[in-house]
C-alpha cells in the first residue's frame, strides 16, 4: 500500500490533513518532541501542540517520558479505532433518522401552508386592486397597500 493511499485512507476515516501528516511522521520516524515535529513538517509549533492534544485524546498517539516525546500507536490499532468511530457515528445517524425525517416533514408541511397563505393573500390583493382600478381611480396609497 503506497503512502499516498494510506494518507487518503486516514483522511477518509476522519483525520485532517495535518493530523495525518503528524501521525505518519511519528509512525515512520519514531518518538519525537513537538519542536522536532514542527521543524520537520514546517508547521507552527502551537498548531502541532493542538493537533497532538487531539490525537492523544483519540488515542492515536502516546506520550513518553519527560521532556515529552510523542509516538504513534501502531497503524492497525489506529485503523481499528477509526473504523469503530465511523461505525458508531453511522449507528447514531441511523438511530436519529426517523426523528429527523419526522421533523423534516413537519417543517415542509408548515412551509407549504405558509406558501399557500402567501399565494391566497397575493391573489386577494390583486383581485381587490383590479376591482378598484375598474371602478375608477386608485390612489397611490391604495396601490402601495397591496405591495
Amino acid at each position: 500500500m503506497s503512502l499516498e493511499r494510506i494518507f487518503k485512507a486516514l483522511i477518509d476515516l476522519g483525520l485532517s490533513d495535518t493530523e495525518t501528516q503528524i501521525y505518519i511522521f511519528l509512525a515512520t520516524k519514531g518518538p519525537k518532541k513537538v519542536r522536532e515535529v514542527a521543524t520537520a513538517l514546517r508547521i507552527n509549533r502551537q498548531q502541532v501542540y493542538r493537533i497532538i492534544k487531539r490525537l492523544r485524546n483519540r488515542s492515536i498517539i502516546a506520550v513518553n517520558g519527560y521532556p515529552a516525546e510523542f509516538t504513534a500507536i501502531p497503524f492497525e490499532e489506529v485503523l481499528n479505532l477509526l473504523i469503530q468511530c465511523r461505525k458508531k457515528s453511522a449507528k447514531t445517524a441511523q438511530n436519529s433518522k426517523k426523528v429527523l425525517l419526522s421533523n423534516w416533514q413537519t417543517l415542509m408541511k408548515k412551509n407549504n401552508r405558509e406558501k399557500g397563505y402567501a399565494r391566497e393573500g397575493g391573489a386577494r390583493a390583486y383581485s381587490n386592486l383590479s376591482k378598484k382600478s375598474e371602478g375608477g381611480e386608485t390612489s397611490e396609497e391604495e396601490i402601495l397597500q397591496y405591495q
